[in-house]
């Protein structure tokens, strides 16, 4: 029972800390969370902009040091991190002003519609 005890607790000792987290990981947002990674090991995870950072934690000893790193779920070298961070703010940047363009333009088609169909209403008269 004792040795089941010392077991349950060395293992709990073992185990990565918020703390760990934030000193390993290349960039951390609000909220550091120790998860399963996409290759099935331990790691830790944050948002940064709504943008998902995932890095994965290592046996070094008795210590941690930070393994594979994943932004937005494809796997990222950690010096690549923050300009990962920034292409993929500049693609939502994009895409939202495509959306915006293209909300522009519809509303810009229907008034024309609305147009040309009140001046051959007139014209109809």
């Amino acid at each position: 029972m004792k040795r089941a005890l010392a077991i349950a607790l060395l293992a709990a000792s073992c185990s990565p800390r918020a703390q760990d987290c934030r000193a390993l990981m290349p960039i951390t947002g609000d909220a550091v969370t120790i998860i399963t990674t996409p290759a099935g090991t331990t790691g830790c995870a944050t948002n940064v902009d709504g943008i998902s950072i995932t890095t994965e934690l290592q046996r070094d000893g008795l210590h941690w040091k930070p393994g594979q790193t994943w932004v937005d779920g494809k796997p990222t070298a950690p010096g690549d991190v923050h300009s990962a961070i920034a292409a993929i703010k500049a693609r939502r940047a994009i895409d939202s002003g495509v959306v915006a363009a293209e909300a522009a333009t519809t509303a810009t088609i229907t008034k024309a519609k609305e147009a040309a169909t009140k001046l051959f209403k007139r014209l109809r008269r």
